[in-house]
């Protein structure tokens, strides 16, 4: 962020991995770090599944890493990872729990 806030223009960016990550894929990570089985909590009602979901949604940040446009240089590079993002959410969480 704070590169971006030192261009000299102003521009939009999008700041994503350019990954697809599923609900599911969030409930197992999570309930796996807690060591349990998410499919002992979660239930999925069919009534609440689209039949047509766009499957492999993702977000494109070629313009914040300089990939496309003019000459963009913010020299963005990624300290998150879905999974590094969710570590810290857990743990900020168990902490406030504990407290």
């Amino acid at each position: 962020m704070h590169a971006i806030l030192q261009l000299d223009e102003c521009d939009d960016f999008v700041m994503a991995t350019g990954r697809s990550n599923s609900v599911r894929h969030l409930c197992e990570y999570v309930f796996n770090y807690l060591d349990l089985n998410y499919n002992d909590h979660m239930v999925v009602d069919p009534r609440f599944v689209r039949p047509l979901e766009l499957h492999n949604l993702k977000g494109d940040a070629s313009k914040l890493l300089g990939k496309i446009g003019p000459t963009t240089k913010t020299n963005f590079q990624f300290e998150y990872t879905f999974e590094s993002m969710l570590d810290e959410m857990i743990e900020y969480w168990m902490e406030k729990i504990d407290e």
